[in-house]
């Protein structure tokens, strides 16, 4: 069997710290909960690894308890205390229970969720990210299309191609109080925006 345990994901508990501690009150907090369980007596230390897609691990070669460096950044009280919890359960049974019911139970009698996945804060905070700059990206390309098709006088009617998604050739059909309907080369009907609408005209044009 392996000589770690992983733990994925935290469940938050209320009336804790909400706001992410600095890497030395974590240390000092993950130092302080292994020190209420006997551990360091037994030999278990502390420390902080770079791990990105998991949170927490007990080593039984080196008796060390680590948690990762980028989750802990991004953590709450909260998550710091159940992902350590986590690992403190195993620390205080044989490597051989794993995530058994003897692990589930020792976890919830030591203050745990007694659940063996969560959401990893740090993973969570790189994804919101990531997901911010697509959406600004996107924004300003249209801000950058429409400034384009403005400055060129460019209006939309029946009859006219816009160029959808970078590939579809609309024909517009008809029109709404605030968007165009149209179909394009295979005969699926679009609604497109009015204000989106001369940008994608041009967009049709430039590729002709």
């Amino acid at each position: 069997m392996s000589e770690w345990h992983i733990i994925g994901t935290i469940v938050r508990l209320p009336n804790q710290r909400t706001t992410p501690l600095d890497l030395q009150e974590v240390e000092r907090f993950s130092v302080s909960l292994m020190q209420q369980h006997k551990l360091d007596a037994s030999g278990w230390t502390f420390a902080f690894d770079r791990a990105k897609s998991r949170l927490g691990l007990a080593n039984f070669k080196t008796k060390t308890i680590s948690i990762s460096r980028y989750m802990a950044e991004a953590a709450t009280e909260d998550d710091i205390r159940q992902i350590m919890l986590h690992e403190i359960a195993h620390a205080l049974l044989p490597i051989s229970e794993g995530h058994g019911e003897r692990w589930k139970n020792k976890l919830r009698d030591i203050g745990g969720t007694g659940s063996r996945l969560s959401k990893n804060p740090y993973v969570d905070k790189e994804l919101a990210a990531r997901r911010a700059a697509r959406r600004n990206k996107k924004v300003s390309e249209r801000n950058a299309a429409a400034k384009a098709a403005s400055e060129a006088g460019i209006t939309v009617d029946i009859g006219d191609v816009l160029k959808v998604r970078g590939k579809a050739m609309v024909t517009i059909t008809r029109k709404a109080r605030t968007r165009f309907y149209g179909i394009d080369q295979d005969g699926l009907e679009w609604g497109i925006p009015m204000s989106l609408a001369p940008s994608l005209k041009l967009a049709a044009q430039q590729s002709n």
